[in-house]
């Protein structure tokens, strides 16, 4: 049973293909009783000449197909730049050197394009192992957390509270130098 429906499915599917090869030639699809019809050429419609070579196939002809209206290229204005809600003008900035109790804190910032882009260690506890160590764990994060929030307004690091706000109080300094 399934090799009879495999065969009467391959039958089908074939005459569907050649059915599509011989009317698609001229590129449009013929109904069956236009396929082989002969007529005469207009051309020779008195009777003056009814050769067999002056027969043709009624095929339709082929309507050029119209393209597409043409549109313009849409043009795009390039977006405004963006107003910076800091209000900070570029270039670096030095903040004031402030007394940490352990040793003096003093940065600059760079700004660029209106935003906190870097900011520079000009001093920092270090006259001692311990100052240095607790400046090198907590400079790099307060550093990291100032330029993300875009602000001086950071967290203390435990720790190392003196030297956390001697730099937000720095860092403040060389922002407010870069207000425009």
């Amino acid at each position: 049973m399934k090799k009879f429906i495999l065969s009467a499915t391959l039958v089908v599917l074939f005459g569907g293909y050649v059915f599509f090869l011989k009317s698609g030639q001229s590129g449009q699809t013929l109904l069956p009783s236009e396929a082989n019809t002969p007529t005469q050429n207009p051309a020779v419609a008195d009777g003056a000449g009814t050769n067999a070579s002056d027969q043709t196939l009624n095929k339709p002809q082929a309507t050029p197909v119209s393209e597409p209206p043409k549109t313009t290229p849409k043009t795009t204005t390039p977006a405004p730049k963006p107003v910076t809600k800091s209000g900070w003008k570029d270039g670096t900035f030095t903040g004031a050197s402030v007394d940490a109790y352990f040793g003096n804190v003093q940065v600059s910032a760079t700004i660029s394009g209106g935003k906190l882009t870097n900011i520079a260690f000009l001093e920092y506890p270090s006259d001692n192992r311990t100052s240095l160590g607790k400046s090198q764990m907590s400079l790099p994060r307060l550093k990291q957390e100032a330029i993300t929030a875009q602000s001086a307004n950071v967290n203390i690091i435990s720790g190392a509270t003196q030297t956390s706000e001697g730099f937000m109080q720095s860092l403040s300094s060389a922002l407010s130098k870069a207000k425009a």
